[in-house]
């Protein structure tokens, strides 16, 4: 069988840079022979083309824009691999094309989003996939393996109280969208929702639920530095910053009840470990028995 031939959004040969399209998904890609990458799309047709040299993707050719990647015929499958904010945009373009799609976690920048590509995606006939890999983690498999059994028997309720860290007093202006709950890559869209995907990937869906978020940290100082210099920025008095308005929440609850009829309360709080060190406690009760993941 052919290798799905792929097109990457999103790879960046600046060696400084991070990014999941270069630390994850291009190894991956080049390991494994069922794919070809054989084409890479950045912010300009050199910038393109020089991801091509550094990574040395020899089949792979440059784009210059969205439209001439998804219209080539030669690309089965398109993976985006860029700032949140843009995902609506480029998804749609590459899904009216008829391309199968991967695109990293969140789809959009709120549900709206999401909904509408799946529609069309739906109408399209592609298979399209989004990055939540937390349900694959072996905690995430034994819990769901253990709770199908009926090892604790019916589950009646969960609860699960959890750790963001202290909030940022100072933060990188390079990844200021993780201070804006909007931006789609907040602690919110991140942090809570790839947790979310695990806990009702476990435990069942919500049929009801009532939310509730708090911000505590509303200024912080953005310096214009890479996020392992900002301690070293934040202490010295010549290195300039600007103040800015951090929506991002610090507490995040959730309750209601799943589809299995069992009652759920979550809560992600700022501020340091528990008095045992754990960043995160997570207590299953069943009939029979009970689970606690720590």
């Amino acid at each position: 069988m052919a290798p799905t031939r792929v097109g990457i959004i999103g790879l960046s040969a600046n060696p400084s840079g991070s990014g999941w399209a270069k630390t994850a998904h291009l190894p991956y890609l080049k390991a494994n022979p069922n794919f070809e990458v054989i084409g890479v799309l950045n912010s300009s047709l050199a910038s393109s083309q020089a991801a091509i040299d550094t990574f040395q993707l020899s089949a792979a050719k440059p784009f210059a824009d969205v439209d001439s990647m998804a219209s080539d015929p030669d690309i089965d499958l398109v993976v985006i691999c860029v700032e949140v904010k843009m995902h609506y945009t480029i998804a749609k373009t590459i899904l009216e094309h008829g391309k199968n799609l991967f695109c990293e976690w969140p789809l959009g920048q709120n549900s709206d989003d999401a909904i509408q590509l799946a529609k069309l995606a739906k109408q399209k006939g592609v298979q399209t996939f989004v990055d939540l890999e937390s349900r694959l983690s072996p905690v995430s498999v034994k819990l769901r393996e253990l709770i199908g059994s009926g090892q604790i028997g019916k589950v009646t309720s969960t609860d699960v109280i959890g750790t963001l860290g202290p909030p940022p007093k100072v933060w990188g202006e390079r990844v200021a969208f993780y201070l804006d709950v909007k931006s789609g890559q907040s602690p919110l869209n991140t942090r809570f929702a790839h947790f979310i995907d695990a806990f009702c990937y476990s435990v069942g869906e919500f049929e009801s639920f009532q939310s509730l978020l708090a911000t505590h940290q509303k200024e912080v100082k953005l310096y214009n530095v890479p996020m392992s210099q900002l301690a070293e920025a934040a202490m010295d008095p010549r290195i300039p910053y600007k103040t800015v308005e951090r929506t991002s929440p610090d507490e995040i609850l959730l309750q209601g009840k799943l589809t299995n009829g069992a009652l759920a309360a979550i809560h992600l709080r700022s501020g340091e470990n528990d008095a045992d060190g754990n960043l995160l406690r997570w207590i299953i009760t069943g009939a029979d028995g009970l689970i606690e993941v720590t």
